[in-house]
Order: C-alpha cells, then structure tokens, then sequence
C-alpha cells in the first residue's frame, strides 16, 4: 500500500538531509563521498519522480487523495493502497478516537486506512 502524500514526506527527507550534508565544508570530506552523496541525491530524485507520476496517473482515473474526501456518512469508492482492493466505505467520525477510521456501509465493520477515493457513478 502506498499513501503518496506521507511516502514523497518521507524521500523529501532523505534529500534534504543530503542537501544539508552538502552544505558542510568541502574540505572536511573526500572527492569519493561527495561523489557518493551526489549519486543518493539523484537517486532519491528519482524515486521522488516514479512517486509524482503514480500519484498523477491515479489522478488522472479519478483517484484523489483520502484528505480530500467528504466526511460523515457519505459512501464512496475507496482504495485501501495503489493497486489494492476498491470497495464502498464510509467515515464514521471525524473526531477522535475515531477520525479517518472507515466502515463497510454493509456490515459496518472497520476497513482500514484508505489512501485514495473516488465518488460514486451516477445512477443511469
């Protein structure tokens, strides 16, 4: 399951701490690790690029990010992590203990932490 949001956070981290390793006096380090920290900033920029284009490519089916869904009983079509099982749930509570939690709207048990949604097709 990949929640995009919190996974760019995290590869966004990684960069920034090599920017900052970077800022560090070159004369404190060797060509060789300048040379390695270069190649894990390009990699990391890399990674950052697959994860904005899977995230652009559910966009672009309809998939939004679960942050922007409505709230408080209303059914959508969600997706517990890219390519993982769709199905119907809903929001029971948006305040605590129970915020982000959602529900089967059939048999009302918990069904995890949905990473994308999408509304439901009109009725023909």
């Amino acid at each position: 399951m990949i929640d995009f949001t919190f996974a760019r956070q995290l590869v966004q981290g990684q960069i920034d701490l090599i920017d900052l390793s970077l800022r560090m006096p070159t004369s404190d380090r060797h060509k060789s690790e300048l040379a390695r920290l270069m190649q894990r900033r390009l990699n990391w920029l890399t990674v950052l690029a697959a994860l904005d284009a899977g995230a652009a490519a559910l966009l672009a089916q309809g998939w939004q990010p679960m942050e922007s869904a409505p709230k408080l009983q209303t059914v959508l079509l969600i997706m517990e992590g890219v390519g993982q099982q769709q199905r119907l749930g809903y929001q029971t509570n948006n305040e605590s203990p129970m915020a982000n939690t959602w529900r089967d709207p059939f048999d009302g048990r918990m069904i995890g932490w949905p990473s994308h949604w999408m509304p439901l097709p009109r009725v023909p």
